[in-house]
């Protein structure tokens, strides 16, 4: 029962197409683990990691706290996602203020004062006029994807091919991007397995990154 109950790891995770390749091939090492995985608000997420319910969270901001341990790891870049009968539309790649002007469907962790897109405008040269804001990714896309205003789109987001009314547009900002990043607690003492897949997770977000700086 000991080593059954070893070879359990919760996590939490954002929507990303890089998670189930990393998953895969730790199941290639340990075909017997179970993985519990939730996509959870990061202010939920702080909660139930503090409270033991999951031993990792993979989040694209930072969740901080004095027991909790943060490492950014992967710079994800953000794109524009607008209608595809919108005016930008027409283009592959545009600078952020040609936004200025738009409704913006904004997305906020829960965690965070100012939401990273608002960030960017701000970066840009202008407040932006978010006309919503979710904590849901899935929400704030389809909202773009029927008519309603434009948003920011992260790079390795799995929801693309499910938006078939939108266009996603290069930013030629630099400074739009996101650090993705894990949080665990201090102090815990984890079992080998979870440290173990938690030092796998890294490493893989490792390695996508300094690929994407070559």
């Amino acid at each position: 029962m000991a080593d059954i109950e070893e070879d359990r790891v919760s996590i939490s995770v954002m929507s990303s197409t890089i998670l189930p390749p990393i998953f895969r091939s730790f199941y290639d090492r340990r075909p017997n683990i179970r993985i519990q995985q939730s996509i959870l608000p990061d202010s939920v997420a702080k909660e139930r990691l503090i409270s033991g319910e999951i031993e990792l969270c993979v989040s694209n901001t930072p969740i901080t706290g004095t027991d909790i341990e943060w490492l950014p790891v992967l710079k994800e870049r953000l794109d524009l996602i607008v209608p595809k009968n919108h005016r930008l539309a027409q283009f592959d790649e545009i600078d952020l203020l040609e936004a200025k002007n738009e409704r913006f469907i904004g997305y906020k962790s829960g965690l965070e004062s100012i939401s990273m897109f608002e960030k960017c405008c701000l970066e840009a040269g202008f407040t932006p006029n978010i006309v919503f804001e979710g904590t849901e990714m899935s929400i704030v896309l389809q909202l773009v994807n029927e008519g309603q205003g434009i948003s920011f789109y992260p790079q390795y987001s799995f929801l693309g091919e499910q938006l078939a009314n939108t266009k996603i547009i290069r930013l030629k900002n630099s400074h739009c991007y996101q650090m993705v990043g894990f949080a665990w607690l201090k102090n815990k003492k984890y079992s080998y397995v979870s440290k173990q897949f938690r030092q796998h997770m890294i490493q893989a977000f490792i390695d996508i990154n300094n690929k994407n700086n070559r």
